[in-house]
This record gives C-alpha cells, structure tokens and sequence, in this order.
C-alpha cells in the first residue's frame, strides 16, 4: 500500500470512523433528553399514590434480587444486557469481532487489528468504535471532577428499594467502566489499522461503501438512480429508507409520493423510517404539512420499536394531553424493554433503566385506581403489536 502523508493519513481515519458509524447509524435521530416538565408531569395527587409506586417491580428475571440483595440485581442486569449488546454486535460487526468485543479492550484490540488488515470491514468498525471509546475513557479519567462523580440524572430521591437498588446500579456501573480504562491502556488509537483498513473497506465491491458514497451524491438526477439499483441489489432495510428519504426529499412530487409510501411500508418495522416520518409531521417537510395526529401515530410506531427519542416525544405529548392511562401504559412498556436490556447498544449502561424506570413510577404515582384496569387493557393491546416486532428490531430475546 502506498504511504501516505501524516495529515492526509489522519483525515482518511476519520472519514473511515465517519463512514463506519454513518454505515450502522444512517438516519437514527439522537435521543433527546426529557424535560423535566414531562418526565415529572406533576406532583404526585397524595402518598398512597407515592407508596404504590414504591412496589413498581421489574420482571423476575433479572430483578429477582432488588429487595434482598441490591447489588446482585445490578450485576444480574448489567449481564443480561451485556447478552443484548453482543447479539447487537453480531450484526453490526459479525460474528468473529463480536465475540471479541465481549473481552477487555487489551485482549481485543490485537486480534481486531489484525482481522482488520486481512479485510475483515467490521473487524476494523469495532476496532475503531474501541479506539474512540478508549479515547473517550482516558479522557474522562484526567478530567478529575467529571470522572469522579457519577451520573445523577435524577433530582428527585427513589423510593425504596429502588433508592439502593439505582446506587447499586450507579457503583456497578462506575467499577465496569473503571476497569475498562485500565484495559485501555495499551489502545495505540484509529491510526494503528487505518492504514490498513480504508483500502479494503472502499473497495468498489462493497455495496455498503456504494450506498454511502451514492447517499451523499448531490444531484437527485444521478444519486437516485444510483440508490435504486443498490436498494434492488441490496434488500436491505437500510438501502430502502436511504432511497426512501432520498425521494421523499426530491421536488419531483411523484418522487416524494414515492418516498413517502416507501418511508411509511418501513417504519412498521424500521424505528428509524418512524422518527423520519415523526419530525417530518412535526414540522413539516417536502410537500407535507405539519400534522400533529399523523406525528403522534409515528411516535408510537418508533416507541413500539422501542426508540427512545420518539418514547420520549410521546410521553410529553401524552401529558400535554392529559391522557395519564395511555402515558402510564407506554411508560410501564417502555420499562419493561429497558428491564430486558433491550435498549443497551455499544455498552450497557445504567441511565436508560434509571431513567425508564423513574417515568414508569412517576406516572403510577399518577394514575388513579378508576383508570388502572383501562391502563391495563393498553398495556396489553401495545405488547400484542409492538413487542415482537420490537424484539426482531432490537435483536433481542423478550
């Protein structure tokens, strides 16, 4: 391979790590912190409301141990979620760079590199999402006052036992991450297999590499025809909402219908399609008009599938509304993927549970007993169409 000049080496590397995260992250919009205005709807109506929502209890499978035994219900979540994140990383990695992104970063990091240069592409994704990850945690762990300190997302206390059950999640959750920055230590960073990985992964022959350089062609006229042929050839979900959004943005109206039908046939499935679909009714866009009913039904398509930006949209829409029997019933869901570690991706993590979890009891608090059978009944009607379509969306066991 030829050599190349130090700078020119470090901006391959990143359009590289660029590249590989645009690959798996294409058009999933960032999940937006709740406001406290809507996570909290409101004080709680009296304590006996406040004592139910102490009993809130997360499926016996991992939570068997929150009452007794607080830190072993931590380590049994955080090992059932770490289950989800491998599974998750087969599919974004494959099956060999998985399995090694289970181990330490120190273990893995060689046997990436080296899968990485015989041409392994998602060898050398995850050997770049541990260079960063790595890098990031160094960092951390110099900045003194922000390592020390755990997340506290929360301003209000827990309840028992949730109280010891969220701090055992909080230390569990600091030990992991602080004996992953020891591994870390010998990481030498992106441009130890960049060299050896830009090549092979921009091969001609690479029909992830096409989609990505034909989704960032500028003129409609040569990209679609383009991301026609790759979604044909291709079949996959990612190529038909990339050719999906494309259209739809065309200001050929028969191309936007097009894309439009397109983008609404995936998000029964895609949680991505669904938050294109949400901030397109929200405000508007192509030859579509703001439309708030239209934006509420995809937000329940994307929290079905369990993403948590369109979870959240609709939580404040659902108080906004007043409507606490439904808020209650995709609340109590929206926990219960969360309790399954079905929301963990790169590395599990405590916040999204927590968080989860406090909505759930906020609203429990909040429900009076005439609407609890009503709740139920929704509850019951969001598992039966949402949660194996979540499972398959998530890659995850339910």
């Amino acid at each position: 391979m030829r050599r190349w000049p130090r700078l020119a080496l470090i901006a391959a590397a990143f359009i590289l790590a660029a590249m590989l995260f645009g690959l798996r992250e294409r058009t999933g919009h960032p999940v937006a912190a709740p406001s406290d205005a809507h996570t909290v709807p409101q004080a709680a109506r009296n304590s006996a409301a406040q004592s139910a929502a102490a009993h809130l209890n997360l499926p016996a499978l991992e939570m068997t141990h929150i009452d007794s035994d607080p830190r072993r219900a931590a380590i049994e979540w955080f090992a059932r979620a770490e289950a989800v994140v491998v599974e998750k990383r087969v599919r974004d990695y494959g099956a060999a760079a998985a399995a090694l992104g289970a181990l330490p970063p120190a273990q893995a990091w060689p046997e990436l590199v080296r899968l990485s240069q015989q041409g392994d592409a998602g060898a050398a994704a995850a050997a770049a999402d541990l260079a960063n990850e790595c890098e990031r945690l160094r960092e951390q762990r110099a900045s003194q006052a922000l390592y020390s300190q755990p997340a506290q997302p929360f301003k209000k206390t827990w309840p028992p036992p949730w109280d010891r059950f969220a701090t055992a999640m909080q230390a569990e959750e600091t030990s992991r991450r602080e004996a992953r920055t020891d591994s870390c230590a010998g990481i030498g960073g992106v441009l130890d297999f960049a060299t050896a990985a830009i090549d092979r992964f921009v091969r001609p022959d690479n029909p992830d590499a096409q989609l990505w350089e034909a989704e960032h062609v500028e003129s409609d006229a040569e990209a679609i025809p383009l991301l026609r042929d790759l979604a044909a050839r291709m079949g996959t979900q990612d190529a038909q909402r990339v050719l999906g959004q494309r259209l739809f943005a065309s200001r050929d109206p028969s191309e936007s219908a097009e894309g439009l039908a397109m983008l609404v046939s995936l998000a029964e499935t895609d949680p991505s399609a669904a938050g294109l679909l949400v901030s397109c009714y929200l405000s508007g866009c192509g030859g579509v008009s703001p439309d708030p009913v239209q934006a509420r039904f995809w937000m329940q398509a994307g929290a079905g599938l369990g993403d948590q930006t369109d979870a959240i949209l609709l939580n404040n829409a659902l108080a906004d509304a007043h409507e606490d029997a439904s808020a209650w019933a995709w609340a109590m869901y929206e926990f219960e993927l969360a309790a399954s570690g079905c929301l963990e991706s790169a590395q599990a993590r405590a916040t999204t549970l927590l968080q989860n979890a406090r909505r759930a009891q906020d609203w429990d608090s909040l429900l009076l007993p005439a609407h609890r059978a009503q709740a139920q009944e929704l509850l019951q009607a969001i598992r039966a169409r949402w949660l194996a379509r979540a499972a398959s969306s998530l890659h995850c066991e339910l």
